[in-house]
């Protein structure tokens, strides 16, 4: 998905992003101050992710190659079922 297309897309003073409500209809005018942080804020999470992409990658190759715990596992280890306090929200 065009992240940062999508983010403009909705914020130009003619929106060509698709069109879900009659909310849609309502854009500004200007460019405010919030915009431009949150485009800020976007573009750095998104640095972020591409740094750490390839630790992600191998992290979740670990953690699929490892081993699966079965419920009957947790049964005789006396985890399930829960408790009935442990319950309560």
């Amino acid at each position: 998905m065009p992240i940062v297309t999508n983010w403009f897309g909705y914020r130009k003073a003619r929106p060509t992003s698709k069109r879900t409500s009659r909310l849609d209809d309502i854009h500004a005018d200007n460019r405010p101050y919030d915009w431009t942080a949150e485009l800020i804020e976007l573009l750095s999470l998104l640095r972020r992710l591409t740094d750490v992409a390839d630790a992600q990658s191998e992290l979740t190759a670990a953690i699929l190659s490892g081993p699966v715990i079965a419920e009957a596992d947790l049964i005789s280890a006396g985890v399930l079922p829960v408790p009935r306090p442990g319950n309560r929200p």
